[in-house]
């Protein structure tokens, strides 16, 4: 009785771990729509309903006698044929299927396992065979040594073909999934030979439950690796969009910049040639020769404007850079100390608005970051280029890691990858326990 206890808490576990391994296998699918995924997550609920469910617990409970034998021979044979078809469709179907909703395939999979169960139902002979391994069942219907077997062959092949696939690619949830079917045909080796309930039968169903364990457990993490996974990937799908927007409005202040150098040359290219037109008479050689000069100046100028990349990074003194760090984190209602360790003629390559952007992103995650105490800024040789930090104790949460993607957020993400995109970096270090600097590394004059 005491075997039989225990049976019956292995059975019912392994149907719990099998509904919510076939769970969370539908939410991994739907992170990655890969096919095998949700083919084996059918399988693994189907099995759980129809043989564990079904099969182990709700039948014998519900039946009598010889009635009993045949209804349970029916759920299981049919539990076993459903589950290895769809583990064959789960070894062979392609790597990525979106088309198909999981409701579908889980739905119509129960449905049919419970129809091939009533049509084995009415032909007990095959029902037994296929269920146990044995033609008319007596006594406790325990499954024949070569049954056993067989199904043991049966998900060691396609378990070791899902293990070295999802090996190889890899893919945690298909090398999870062959774990489970080799586990699944060790525990049928363990109880092969018995006839009864006793040790080795309570052993299989014990392994059998520990395999659905281990798949929850291992889908799990995939699970949660897959959403760190897509939440890194919208962060910098984020940090890409911020990053366009920036450089767009730079681009805009750049250009209109431009526009206005232009019109200016214009207007005075025109002024000075209107003027010569309508006045040349009642002008002095002295003032004719000025305008002259007007003239070429703003033709000069319109060919060097017509020239330039307006763009493209120049020599930027990196005093400028300081003294703007310094008003902007003043401005914010820090107290702001400055030490300059090297030259005062610094020069880096750089855009002076495209920077103005970078300090400005800096400052803004400082100020996030609450800081208690003054905040230092000290700018340095790296190189032949310079390097520009800022140093602070953070009174609210702590900026974690080493560069600008996993320290500071948003800001100090669009801020590295506009210093990357010009050969710079940006780095988050921590200074001794309780501080931490944002370094921002400047590269060399062209």
């Amino acid at each position: 009785m005491a075997s039989a206890h225990v049976l019956d808490m292995a059975s019912t576990g392994t149907l719990v771990m099998a509904a919510a391994a076939a769970t969370v296998c539908v939410a991994r699918w739907r992170a990655g729509a890969e096919a095998a995924v949700l083919f084996m997550a059918t399988a693994v609920l189907v099995y759980g309903v129809m043989v564990k469910g079904m099969a182990a617990l709700l039948l014998p409970r519900l039946l009598d006698g010889r009635g009993q034998l045949a209804g349970v021979a029916a759920a299981r044979g049919a539990g076993l044929l459903a589950t290895g078809a769809l583990v064959v469709l789960a070894v062979t179907r392609p790597d990525a299927d979106a088309a198909r909703r999981a409701t579908g395939v889980a739905g119509a999979a129960v449905v049919a396992s419970v129809a091939l169960g009533l049509v084995l139902d009415r032909v007990p002979g095959v029902a037994s065979v296929l269920a146990f391994g044995r033609r008319g069942l007596v006594g406790g219907a325990m499954p024949t040594v070569a049954h056993r077997l067989v199904w043991a062959a049966v998900w060691t092949v396609p378990g070791v073909v899902l293990l070295a696939r999802g090996l190889r690619r890899p893919s945690a949830v298909t090398a999870w999934s062959g774990g489970l079917l080799v586990t699944l045909a060790a525990g049928h080796v363990v109880a092969a030979g018995a006839t009864r309930v006793d040790g080795r039968v309570v052993g299989g169903e014990v392994v059998e439950a520990l395999a659905f364990g281990l798949l929850l457990v291992g889908v799990t993490i995939d699970f949660e690796r897959a959403l760190l996974d897509q939440r890194a990937r919208l962060f910098d799908s984020m940090v890409a969009v911020r990053a366009e927007r920036t450089r767009a409005q730079v681009g805009s202040v750049v250009h209109g910049r431009r526009r206005h150098d232009l019109a200016n040359a214009v207007m005075g290219l025109e002024g000075s040639a209107a003027t010569l037109d309508r006045h040349y008479d009642r002008l002095d050689a002295e003032d004719r020769r000025r305008l002259a000069k007007m003239m070429a100046t703003s033709v000069e100028r319109l060919r060097e404007l017509s020239l330039e990349d307006p763009v493209v990074p120049t020599v930027y003194p990196v005093a400028d850079a300081t003294e703007a760090l310094c008003a902007a984190l003043a401005e914010a209602g820090m107290d702001v100390a400055f030490d300059a360790d090297g030259p005062s003629d610094l020069v880096v390559r750089a855009l002076p608005e495209e920077m103005a952007e970078v300090l400005g992103q800096v400052v803004t995650a400082v100020q996030d970051e609450r800081p208690s105490g003054p905040v230092r800024v000290v700018a340095a040789g790296h190189g032949r280029g310079a390097r520009l930090s800022v140093e602070f104790r953070p009174g609210g949460r702590r900026v974690r890691g080493r560069n600008g993607r996993n320290g500071g957020g948003v800001n100090l993400s669009v801020a590295a990858r506009l210093l990357e995109e010009r050969d710079g970096r940006l780095l988050v270090e921590g200074i001794g326990a309780d501080e931490v600097a944002i370094r921002m590394e400047l590269p060399e004059p062209a």
